[in-house]
C-alpha cells in the first residue's frame, strides 16, 4: 500500500501513482494534504514538483495547486 510510481510529466512536474490502489496522491490543501484521486491530467493537485533542500541530497516534494510540500517528518509511515 505504501509503494508509488513516479512519473514526469514534463521537465520539472511528476505524478505519484500508488501501485496497490491505482491512485494518484493529490494535495488538498494545508490541513488534509494529501488525497488519492482517480489519474486526471488536467488536475494540477496531481502535479507535483521535486526541489531541493539546503544540501546533502534532501527534497522537498511541492504541490501545484496548493504550494504546500508533503509533511515526511520523522519518516515515518503516518506521515
Amino acid at each position: 500500500g505504501q509503494m508509488w510510481q513516479i512519473k514526469q510529466l514534463n521537465d520539472s512536474l511528476f505524478r505519484f501513482v500508488n501501485k496497490n490502489s491505482g491512485l494518484a496522491m493529490a494535495g488538498n490543501g494545508r490541513g488534509a494534504n494529501l488525497i488519492q484521486v482517480a489519474v486526471n491530467d488536467n488536475d494540477n493537485s496531481q502535479q507535483w514538483k521535486i526541489k531541493p533542500v539546503s544540501t546533502g541530497n534532501l527534497y522537498g516534494i511541492v504541490n501545484m495547486k496548493s504550494g504546500y510540500s508533503i509533511n515526511n517528518s520523522g519518516g515515518g509511515f503516518a506521515n
